[in-house]
């Protein structure tokens, strides 16, 4: 991940906080969410949830680094609601490999 363009520069905690909640708030909407048993098993973050980040995270960092107002602070307006906002609105192409790194909402309050 560290090769991404976006992750040498200043706002990477932003995109990142934002590409895991995009994230999760899509699994949310189809009633999935991340089996983190496995990435503890693993003690790393499987491909398929490596290459989740990635792809949202090249989507998200247009929407954080280009704030609606010119010249706006980005740290600042990374924290608000028209932000994530427009993060919600992105269409993701989430890989079809994450699937395998996926369980039920049910099987994850078991």
């Amino acid at each position: 991940m560290s090769q991404r363009r976006w992750y040498q520069g200043g706002y990477r905690a932003q995109v990142v906080a934002h590409t895991i909640a995009k994230l999760a708030w899509n699994l949310q909407k189809r009633n999935d969410s991340v089996n983190f048993a496995n990435v503890w098993l693993a003690q790393a973050l499987t491909p398929g949830l490596r290459e989740a980040i990635e792809i949202g995270a090249d989507a998200v960092v247009e929407v954080v680094t280009r704030p609606v107002l010119t010249g706006q602070n980005i740290t600042e307006w990374a924290k608000q609601q028209a932000c994530w906002n427009r993060v919600q609105s992105l269409v993701v192409d989430w890989p079809p490999r994450l699937s395998r790194d996926l369980q039920s909402m049910a099987e994850a309050k078991e």
